[in-house]
C-alpha cells in the first residue's frame, strides 16, 4: 500500500514541507537544472527553493533543451564556482531584473557531468559566490569541501548579493533550517 502524498510538494504527507514554502518576488529569474536522481531525493532542497521563488523554473532532465531554458532577453549566468573564468557576483556587476541565473541541482559529480555533456552550459559566464559566504547549514548531506553549499543556500546567497538585499532571503534560509531539523527528527523516529 502506497503512502498518501501531498498534492503540492508530492512528498509523503509525513514529510510534507509546504508550510515552509514562501512567496518571494525575486528580481533575478532562476532556472534550476535538476539531475533526475535528485527529483525525489528526501534530502533535496530544489523543491523548497522553487516553490518559494515566484520567478523560477525547475527542470528535471539529463537532456537539456537550450531553447526552453535560456531567456534571450536577459544576461544568463551559471552559478558554478569552479573554472578559470568564474567571477564573483560583485565583479560581474549584474542588473537584477535583466539577469537569469542558472543553477545545477545534483551532486558535484553529476553537476560536472551535466556541464561536460552540454556544451552550451560550458559557454555561459560562470558566477562564484564571494569569499565571505557563510559555511553550509546543510549538515544532513556530505559535501566534497566545507565551503560547498546546498542548491537552496547557494541561490539564496547569490540572489542576496545580486539584488543587494540582506533581508529578503533570510526567511527562506530560516525555513531551510527548520526543514533540516524536521528531517533529523524524522530519521530519529
Amino acid at each position: 500500500m502506497s503512502r498518501p502524498l501531498c498534492k503540492y510538494c508530492l512528498r509523503p504527507l509525513i514529510s510534507c514541507y509546504c508550510d515552509l514554502c514562501l512567496n518571494i518576488d525575486n528580481q533575478v529569474e532562476v532556472a534550476i537544472l535538476q539531475h533526475p536522481s535528485e527529483e525525489n531525493h528526501p534530502k533535496g532542497t530544489a523543491g523548497l527553493l522553487h516553490k518559494s521563488l515566484n520567478d523560477s523554473q525547475l527542470i528535471t532532465t539529463e537532456q537539456l533543451d537550450l531553447g526552453n531554458i535560456l531567456n534571450t532577453g536577459k544576461q544568463t549566468v551559471l552559478l558554478f564556482p569552479t573554472g578559470e573564468d568564474a567571477q564573483t557576483i560583485k565583479a560581474a556587476d549584474l542588473t537584477p531584473s535583466k539577469t537569469q541565473l542558472i543553477v545545477i541541482d545534483g551532486t558535484w559529480r553529476k553537476a560536472r557531468k551535466l556541464i561536460h555533456t552540454h556544451s552550451w552550459l560550458k559557454q555561459l559566464p560562470r558566477l562564484a559566490l564571494t569569499e565571505t559566504t557563510p559555511l553550509s547549514r546543510y549538515d544532513i548531506r556530505k559535501a566534497e569541501k566545507p565551503e560547498q553549499l546546498s542548491t537552496l543556500e547557494s541561490v539564496c546567497y547569490a540572489l542576496t548579493a545580486i539584488e543587494n538585499n540582506d533581508e529578503k532571503y533570510r526567511p527562506l534560509l530560516d525555513n531551510f533550517d527548520e526543514y533540516i531539523q524536521r528531517f533529523k527528527r524524522f530519521i530519529k523516529d
